[in-house]
């Protein structure tokens, strides 16, 4: 069984914050209690699942050096298809966005992330180079949203792209015809895989437009009224919250008036290219803001992106064989971060 350890603190469960301790082999959580442990934890601290980062741009990780000279302008950095980005990546080897994406894609597993929900420029060899980088770290998860190569409705393109992706990312809708949106919506249903787009995320879009595409995730609504927000709770569509990238466009996410909608609030870092993905980060500015209790921001990045997505994985933790990080109270930085042998691979 090897040697075992105790870590005692707040344990973060489906219901929120448990007093509680876990004792722990290298192999397996040999015992979940409540209140004090017994005898003398090796660890203290916040005990929670691995993290889900609910918005990644991965695929532009290869211009992270150069984020200090960039404008704090969508339409000139990331607006397809010629903001600066989209050029970039249309000029990149398939070699500099790969590794970029390598790069990201380590910084993301030794700071807690086990599973990341990716707009993936490129089409099909996007998506393809995705699986390709991802495919060397098993501990991650991508969730693939793949985009069309160009911003019109193309049937066999869109079935290619299904195949190899979770789902399908677009961008603003005022940047597409809406009868191509609806034709990409419905297909993407059909399949029934995930439809997610950008909205309103520096001017207000209209929200009937966008519910009339039935999505089942939106990024940013920055610009979003308390109404849309009503509109959007009573369809059951939530939201992701990109905070840092959100301030580098002189942005504010409304955080509070989501909030009071009840709307589901997931968390994201956004462009790699701006802002390196640590969720964890996003977590940290918002509780210096004092928006919110800590415990319902990681909920929003553990148990919430789970049950958007309908996944059994993490919403029964602590099992046996939960992977989990422990955090330091005051900074939120893992301490640890304990994972277990399965099937004979690391994970």
């Amino acid at each position: 069984m090897g040697r075992e350890s105790i870590v005692e603190g707040k344990i973060l469960v489906e219901t929120g914050f448990q007093q509680g301790y876990l004792r722990y082999s290298e192999n397996e959580i040999i015992e979940y209690g409540k209140g004090k442990s017994p005898k003398p934890p090796t660890h203290q601290g916040i005990i929670t699942p691995l993290f889900s980062n609910c918005h990644t741009h991965i695929g532009d990780s290869f211009l992270w050096s150069k984020h200090a000279t960039f404008p704090h302008s969508i339409k000139a950095l990331v607006a397809p298809p010629h903001g600066i980005k989209h050029q970039a990546l249309e000029q990149a080897t398939d070699k500099e966005i790969l590794q970029g994406m390598i790069t990201s894609l380590k910084y993301m597993a030794i700071h807690g992330t086990t599973m990341f929900w990716d707009f993936r420029e490129g089409g099909y060899k996007g998506a393809q180079l995705l699986h390709k980088a991802a495919a060397r770290f098993p501990s991650l998860h991508p969730i693939i949203f793949a985009r069309p190569s160009t911003l019109t409705y193309d049937k066999q393109e869109l079935n290619q792209l299904l195949h190899i992706a979770d789902g399908i990312g677009l961008s603003s809708i005022n940047e597409w015809n809406q009868d191509d949106l609806l034709s990409i919506a419905e297909q993407t249903h059909q399949q029934q895989k995930v439809f997610a787009l950008h909205a309103s995320e520096q001017h207000r879009e209209d929200i009937n437009r966008i519910i009339e595409l039935q999505p089942d995730l939106l990024i940013h609504m920055t610009q979003g009224t308390q109404k849309d927000f009503q509109r959007l709770y009573q369809h059951n569509i939530p939201v992701v919250l990109c905070p840092h990238s959100n301030t580098f466009f002189h942005l504010t996410p409304p955080f509070t008036l989501m909030k009071k909608a009840h709307l589901r609030i997931l968390l994201g870092t956004d462009n790699a290219m701006i802002q390196q993905p640590n969720v964890l980060d996003e977590v940290r500015m918002l509780h210096k803001k004092k928006v919110s209790t800590l415990e319902e921001l990681l909920m929003m990045i553990t148990f919430t992106p789970r049950k958007v997505l309908n996944s059994e994985a993490c919403i029964h933790f602590p099992t046996s064989t939960s992977p989990f990080v422990i955090l330091e109270p005051e900074s939120l930085q893992p301490k640890q971060i304990i994972t277990f042998e399965q099937d004979g691979q690391k994970k």
